[in-house]
């Protein structure tokens, strides 16, 4: 049989239903005020990475940092554009972050830069990457291994070293952190983020961007 509620019962209902809407709010904001968090410490990481894997001055005045999939075609597209403009400007700092990529060739390329690292090859095999983009294979490293004046040997051995792959995949967590979709991805100083949505950036649109980035600073 179903009572019927009493009115004495009504206010406790409503007091539950309030602590309930009070939980889930609390859990919410404490859940964003996190995520704000973590952004906030993203954006301040993704700025600091070592001297031998930046392009440019170290007493730039501006920094660029670019989050990129070896196997995305527009990554490496802009990527003459984005060396003009740097070497044209002479004034800023450029930092590459390769994610891990839905292709197979891809994510070992981001693997790869980071082997080179260890060799000191960093920006020397991000360059030839840049160029020469294909299947990881034997080919490939003995190829590469000529290209920066090392070893296919030297090449293998550190990229047995699994911080190699821990480095790129900090990289997928910052800029997931930061909200990142899609590649290519500029942070240009800490206000400005540009996604060639419509059409490639000549180096002269890249510098009216690192211009207008400098006004903000």
């Amino acid at each position: 049989m179903t009572y019927p509620r009493t009115n004495d019962q009504i206010p406790g209902m409503i007091y539950r239903i309030a602590a309930l809407f009070t939980i889930l709010l609390a859990l919410y904001v404490g859940y964003m005020g996190y995520a704000a968090y973590q952004a906030h410490a993203a954006k301040k990481a993704i700025f600091e990475g070592p001297t031998d894997q930046t392009f440019g001055p170290e007493n730039a005045d501006l920094t660029v940092v670019k989050f990129m999939d070896y196997a995305c075609e527009h990554c490496r597209e802009v990527h003459p554009a984005l060396m003009k403009a740097l070497e044209e400007d002479g004034h800023v700092k450029l930092i590459v972050r390769p994610l891990p990529s839905a292709s197979s060739d891809g994510s070992q390329s981001a693997r790869i830069v980071y082997t080179a690292a260890t060799l000191g090859k960093f920006r020397e095999t991000h360059d030839y990457l840049m160029e020469h983009f294909g299947p990881v294979d034997q080919s490939f490293v003995d190829n590469l291994a000529a290209a920066i004046d090392s070893t296919p040997e030297a090449l293998e051995e550190a990229y047995a070293n699994e911080e190699t792959g821990n480095a790129v995949w900090e990289n997928k967590r910052l800029f997931d952190a930061l909200g990142g979709r899609v590649t290519p991805t500029f942070f240009i100083g800490p206000d400005t983020i540009f996604i060639p949505y419509e059409g490639m950036p000549t180096a002269d649109n890249f510098k009216t961007m690192f211009n207008e980035a400098r006004k903000g600073l």
